[in-house]
């Protein structure tokens, strides 16, 4: 796999882009983790700092809008770390991206933004099996031995 660093996405808001950059930059407000860091003077997006205690190092997070027509607006997201590092699969990135879209949705429609629980934690596999099997044949194999 390529290594890159940032990951991007996509969506539109059935929103005038008026409407659209005053309900982004009300996020900080809705969501906690997120501080608004500025707007890039060039192509005008929007960008945060996504930072928590327990998870590594800190992200950003790029919102841009581009208008469509008078109803629409196209909302490009764009995460990276804020060091500049680069990865080849980030999870914790691509779960940034969907809940920045979620946010960003929910908020449109009025409704509260929840943030999901601290990092997912992956299930570690029993390992007593893998080490009982070997044991178990060697015990078997010596009362085999015994009674032979």
């Amino acid at each position: 796999m390529a290594r890159k660093n940032f990951m991007s996405s996509d969506f539109f808001l059935d929103l005038p882009e008026e409407k659209s950059r005053q309900i982004i930059l009300t996020l900080p407000e809705l969501v906690p983790h997120i501080h608004y860091m500025g707007v890039h003077p060039v192509n005008q997006s929007v960008r945060f700092l996504f930072e928590r205690q327990d998870e590594g190092p800190n992200r950003q997070l790029d919102v841009a809008l581009l208008p469509l027509n008078d109803s629409f607006t196209r909302v490009a997201l764009r995460a990276s770390y804020v060091n500049g590092h680069a990865f080849e699969a980030d999870s914790t990135i691509g779960d940034l991206l969907a809940f920045m879209e979620a946010a960003i949705l929910a908020a449109a429609r009025g409704e509260r933004v929840v943030l999901p629980e601290q990092g997912r934690k992956r299930a570690t596999p029993n390992r007593w099996p893998l080490l009982l099997a070997p044991l178990a044949s060697l015990m078997d194999m010596t009362f085999l031995w015994k009674k032979a």
